[in-house]
């Protein structure tokens, strides 16, 4: 799962104008990430539990959890997405609007095929960060905006978990 998160740390970077060889190391980390586990499996005999990902039941089970796994992914981040796409998309950054959420999403939608839905949707969580780099980016939104906007997820994060108690 940590590999749906690295197109969401590459967007961040991207929309803060970081430099190419900082986009370059962030994708680089992820196939020598995947060749030391697979060393380290194949020394010390390590497995991965991937019976069952991807089979039907998991899925099925995980259909009427799907919309709470989702909300917990982000809570109040959401929000920040959610504005991110709409402003940049006004300003002619749609291109951009479309990377973030489907990057967003697809952590989300990968989740829904193993058996730990709401651990594994948090991997969409750098999906805030790249929409406050977004914002601050393409939106025209100022900075005492885009952190009130961030106060405001915050506290939606704080209050929704509180009122189901």
């Amino acid at each position: 799962m940590r590999c749906f998160a690295v197109p969401l740390l590459l967007l961040f970077h991207t929309f803060t104008g970081r430099s190419r060889p900082t986009r370059v190391a962030i994708a680089a980390a992820l196939p020598v990430y995947l060749a030391l586990r697979t060393a380290l499996a194949a020394a010390q005999g390590l497995t991965t539990p991937l019976k069952g990902v991807g089979q039907l039941s998991i899925v099925l089970a995980n259909v009427p959890r799907a919309p709470v796994g989702i909300w917990f992914a982000l809570e109040g981040g959401w929000l920040l997405v959610a504005l991110a796409c709409v402003r940049a998309g006004a300003m002619s950054h749609s291109r951009n609007a479309i990377a973030l959420l489907l990057a967003a999403l697809l952590p989300v939608a990968a989740a829904l095929i193993v058996g730990d839905l709401t651990r594994s949707a948090a991997y969409a969580f750098p999906a805030t960060s790249a929409a406050l780099a977004l914002l601050q980016m393409a939106s025209g939104l100022g900075v005492t905006r885009i952190r009130r906007w961030t106060a405001l997820a915050a506290a939606i994060s704080l209050a929704i978990p509180m009122s189901f108690r």
